[in-house]
């Protein structure tokens, strides 16, 4: 990789969270995660932005925001589960 093309790779945005085996600046899935943990997990985050936006009123910019990663750590969850399905299907 040429010093150039290195030095931009370095310096372009991650996404905040990821699936297993990617890069992110908050939140990565663990690989060796199982599914049902996986699927648990993602249940909770879900659960919890269900709660918080149920008085969609009250909601203030945190709330909003707080909604938005939970819902983004949930499908981080969720599509570690399905690209690993899809794989072993592969196989």
């Amino acid at each position: 990789m040429r010093a150039d093309a290195h030095a931009q790779a370095e310096f372009e945005p991650k996404p905040y969270f990821a699936t297993a085996g990617n890069a992110a600046q908050f939140f990565v899935v663990s690989e060796d995660i199982t599914t049902e943990c996986a699927l648990e997990g993602a249940s909770m985050f879900l659960s919890s932005a269900a709660s918080l936006g149920s008085n969609s009123d009250a909601l203030d910019d945190g709330a909003r925001w707080a909604i938005v990663h939970l819902v983004e750590m949930a499908k981080a969850l969720v599509d570690t589960v399905v690209n690993a399905q899809m794989e072993s299907g592969r196989e």
